[in-house]
């Protein structure tokens, strides 16, 4: 669980760069975090990641799936939700039971 906490660490640090792939990254956070709210994530776009990012993101699933669930921290998510969607949370918290 700490390699995946590690990578999760790595990837949040790319989404707040604001560079090209930061977006995605974002993108792939968010879906994980949930994807009702926030889209979904296509695979494909992970060729759109330099190798340490598609590594963190491939292993993040990889754990996902040998460990079992665990989610993005809230805090973080709410960060990058300001960024990519602002001032969807209200809208988005309601679609998923959180208002």
């Amino acid at each position: 669980m700490k390699r995946m906490k590690d990578q999760y660490e790595r990837l949040m640090m790319v989404a707040l760069k604001g560079t090209g792939q930061s977006e995605h990254v974002a993108a792939f956070l968010l879906a994980w975090y949930n994807v009702r709210a926030w889209g979904g994530w296509s695979p494909h776009l992970i060729s759109y990641h330099d190798w340490q990012i598609q590594a963190d993101i491939l292993a993040v699933l990889t754990d996902l799936a040998a460990n079992g669930l665990w989610y993005p921290d809230s805090d973080d998510m709410d960060e990058l939700i300001e960024i990519y969607h602002p001032g969807v949370r209200g809208a988005a918290a309601s679609i998923i039971g959180e208002d």
